[in-house]
C-alpha cells in the first residue's frame, strides 16, 4: 500500500489527537493498521526529538490560555444550596 499524503497523515493524528482510535481509523481513512500505528510512533519520535531541542530556554512571556478551565476543575465543588 502507498504511504498516505501529507493531508492524510495530519488527518490521522488529528483523529487520534481526539481520541478515535488506531482501527477506526483505518476504516475511516482506508489505511492500514500497521500504517497507523507507524504514523503514530514517528510523531512521537518528533516530540521527543523538539522537547530535546527546547531544554534550556530563557522564557519571557507565557501564555496560558488554558489554565483557568484547568485549574477550575481540579477545585473541588462547592454548594450554593441553603439548607
Amino acid at each position: 500500500m502507498a504511504k498516505p499524503d501529507r493531508r492524510t497523515r495530519r488527518q490521522i493524528l488529528a483523529s487520534l489527537c481526539e481520541g478515535v482510535s488506531i482501527r477506526s481509523c483505518e476504516r475511516i481513512f482506508g489505511v492500514e493498521q500497521n500504517t497507523v500505528a507507524k504514523l503514530l510512533a514517528d510523531a512521537g519520535d518528533m516530540a521527543i526529538s523538539l522537547m530535546k531541542r527546547t531544554r534550556g530556554l530563557v522564557i519571557e512571556k507565557i501564555q496560558a490560555d488554558e489554565l483557568y478551565s484547568f485549574v477550575r476543575t481540579s477545585t473541588p465543588p462547592t454548594s450554593n444550596a441553603r439548607t
